[in-house]
């Protein structure tokens, strides 16, 4: 079981950096609290999910100066899926993917998470299938196992 869950938090843990020069947007005004948020903001979110809380509330605040930044919208997403707001987890993680299907290896693992726990097994299904396609073979090896167990769950939930 704990490497079932290690290896939920091995996704979970990809750090997107946010650079300030693609932050930065014609506006001036606010950017220096913006980005002294966002720094405040990664310092807790490098301390784990315990205080994710705490960074979505500087990234939050950050996303008042520029809504648009991919590894805003991502990091948003990551705290309000470990903490209280699945749907909210949703929007902001479709949005970071929106602005750059890059933005990071985990997104759509991330997006079939989100959508699992708010039981939309369909597009669940459907992100876990597009994580699943662009895992190199090395990695899906490795993660076959709880890829199978979460689709599985789905399955099960929409049967139900």
């Amino acid at each position: 079981m704990f490497l079932l869950l290690f290896q939920g938090v091995l996704w979970s843990q990809e750090d997107v950096k946010i650079i300030k020069n693609k932050f930065r947007t014609d506006t001036e005004v606010g950017f220096k609290e913006a980005w002294k948020s966002i720094r405040a903001g990664d310092k807790f979110y490098r301390e784990g999910k315990g205080t994710y809380d705490l960074a979505r509330d500087h990234y939050l605040y950050a996303h008042q100066y520029n809504p648009d930044n991919a590894a805003l919208n991502y990091k948003i997403g990551v705290c309000y899926l470990y903490t209280d707001d699945k749907y909210e987890a949703i929007n902001y993680l479709h949005r970071a993917y929106e602005l750059d299907p890059g933005v990071s290896g985990d997104i759509h693992f991330l997006l079939g998470e989100a959508f699992h726990l708010v039981l939309e097994f369909d597009n669940a299904i459907e992100q876990y299938n597009a994580h699943k396609e662009q895992l190199e073979e090395e990695e899906l090896l490795e993660y076959t196992d709880l890829l199978t167990k979460r689709l599985t769950e789905c399955q099960h939930g929409r049967t139900l």
